[in-house]
């Protein structure tokens, strides 16, 4: 490309959009360290076989899928289709269920945490950390052996019977994504 390299438009493209697969197909292997600043999904050399290529495609549409993926919650004034990307955690409190999303925003249901952590696999990214508390791993910004910052700010704690075990579910979880 004569005025802008891949890595280029792969930062102008995470300028706009912070989740688009980016592959590289390419036949410079001077900046396959550079795509990881742009959060690419893989880095393939020409020539490559067409198995390669299959494989990463078969990854990214695995990522696509599991992006898609979604529960319905009855609320307390709708029904609602929320996606599992945007979850953050929920917490039981009282008679209620507080869904806290991505966004900011929650929503709030009479069901209880059970039927929650039924529908909500750790396959899927969650993790039931507290007796009143269900956490989306792919939201956690630090965490410490008594609790969790989560990517909004919120702290939720960690049930001291379980600690020792998140951490271990924590990193194979994330080194298996």
């Amino acid at each position: 490309m004569p005025l802008l390299s891949g890595i280029d438009i792969a930062k102008e493209i995470r300028n706009i959009d912070k989740i688009t697969n980016i592959i590289f197909l390419t036949s410079s292997p001077e900046f396959a360290l550079a795509s990881y600043s742009v959060r690419a999904n893989n880095y393939l050399l020409k020539p490559f076989t067409a198995t390669e290529l299959f494989r990463i495609l078969d990854d990214v549409a695995e990522i696509i899928i599991n992006s898609q993926k979604y529960i319905i919650v009855k609320g307390i004034d709708a029904t609602y289709k929320v996606f599992l990307r945007e979850i953050e955690y929920l917490e039981a409190q009282n008679k209620y269920l507080i869904i806290n999303l991505s966004n900011g925003s929650n929503l709030k249901t009479k069901e209880p945490l059970y039927s929650f952590s039924n529908k909500l696999l750790l396959e899927d990214g969650f993790y039931k950390c507290h007796r009143s508390f269900l956490i989306n791993l792919n939201k956690i910004k630090s965490f410490t052996s008594k609790d969790i910052k989560m990517q909004s700010g919120a702290i939720v704690p960690i049930a001291r019977s379980v600690s020792k075990v998140f951490v271990d579910i924590y990193f194979s979880f994330s080194f298996k994504n």
